[in-house]
């Protein structure tokens, strides 16, 4: 379809507004006619008053990480009848769920991300009611346009328990800035020497080549503890999380969507975020985006404080995620549709992993929205 003569004149007149963008990236690639963006904005919009009480529930209902139950069994009602294959405490974990569905024969994955969990004693102060609701508007968007406009794929949407940890404030002594390590469990009073202690401790790094670095410089203050005071130290390693590994062509393309379609201004963020998260493994796998967004608050509200926490429940933050949860369904249809994007895409994930500890190849890519730990367990 093709646009009318008025709106071309207003783009010769404006030819830097968001629309003239807009109207450029619709005439670069046939994804962008306004029919396609429409059945997105449409499908959300049909939703959103069911997406709202989704949310609002989740929210009434925080659960720490691991302990979903309530959100793992809500959501998977909540996909249930909607055309995709569902299949409840996925990997027999318990509040992990899957959503599946298939257009065509051939094409690519896109995979998104809905997390569920809380604080301790305090909700949802990480917003995870907003996520759960977005990745679940994203998936069933996708799904709409694949219908309408005959293009082939496949969405996977993902329930991911627990896909953070924020250790206690951390001790780094003798280590540079950006190394933390915490005691997370002891199995005594610090003023008794006991005859058996067991302890787990979080290493963190900016990226997890430094973590793996650190690793050995850890183990070896272990060990000479352990000799200076006559005991025996077993040391068992756990899985870690690796840091996130951002794909830029996709960040670019989600930026332009966001920017031309809702004025939404974006900024790239260059320090490395002191969270960690399960999300950075799958950035190793397979090309992924991670952006965050804001949502008004009170002052002082940031994220993990009671103040975030009810800011994550108010219609405002609810509306900032409608808007990022369009933007992320358009970046996700053109993986799907859009096969010269995906190659770019896939050369910019193999350069970004040239010294990275692993080299995938996929068909898949990973969308969670708004890294780098390894567990040492020793006794």
């Amino acid at each position: 379809m093709s646009p009318d003569g008025t709106f071309v004149e207003k783009v010769n007149e404006a030819p830097h507004s968001p629309q003239a963008i807009a109207f450029k990236l619709r005439e670069e690639h046939e994804l962008y006619r306004p029919e396609v963006l429409r059945t997105i904005e449409q499908e959300i919009a049909r939703l959103e008053p069911e997406l709202h009480e989704l949310s609002d529930d989740i929210w009434s209902h925080p659960e720490i990480a691991y302990e979903e139950r309530y959100a793992h069994d809500r959501l998977v009602e909540f996909m249930s009848g909607r055309g995709f294959t569902i299949t409840p405490h996925y990997l027999d974990l318990p509040t992990a769920w899957k959503a599946e569905y298939t257009r065509g024969k051939s094409g690519r994955t896109i995979g998104v991300c809905s997390e569920m969990d809380a604080l301790p004693g305090i909700g949802h102060a990480c917003g995870h009611n907003l996520i759960a609701a977005s990745g679940v508007a994203i998936a069933l968007a996708l799904k709409a346009a694949l219908d309408d406009h005959d293009i082939s794929g496949t969405i996977v949407l993902l329930g991911t328990p627990g896909p953070t940890l924020r250790p206690e404030p951390p001790m780094a002594h003798g280590l540079r800035p950006g190394y933390r390590s915490s005691i997370l469990k002891s199995s005594s009073s610090a003023t008794v020497i006991p005859d058996y202690a067991k302890m787990r401790w979080i290493v963190r790094a900016p990226t997890w080549g430094e973590v793996v670095s650190l690793r050995t410089r850890v183990v070896n203050c272990f060990e000479a503890a352990a000799l200076a005071t006559a005991c025996k130290v077993k040391i068992k390693f756990l899985d870690g999380y690796f840091d996130v590994r951002e794909n830029s062509a996709l960040a670019q393309d989600f930026c332009e969507v966001v920017e031309s379609q809702y004025g939404v201004v974006t900024e790239t963020m260059y320090e490395p975020m002191g969270a960690s998260t399960d999300f950075g493994n799958v950035s190793y796998v397979t090309p992924s985006i991670q952006p965050a967004y804001t949502i008004p608050t009170k002052p002082k509200g940031n994220n993990h404080t009671p103040e975030f926490a009810d800011s994550a429940r108010q219609p405002e933050a609810f509306q900032a995620m409608l808007t990022i949860s369009k933007g992320l369904a358009m970046t996700g249809l053109r993986v799907l549709a859009d096969s010269e994007f995906y190659q770019r895409v896939s050369i910019g994930h193999t350069t970004v992993l040239l010294s990275a500890p692993m080299n995938c190849t996929s068909e898949t890519v990973s969308i969670r929205h708004l890294g780098h730990l390894l567990g040492i367990e020793f006794s």
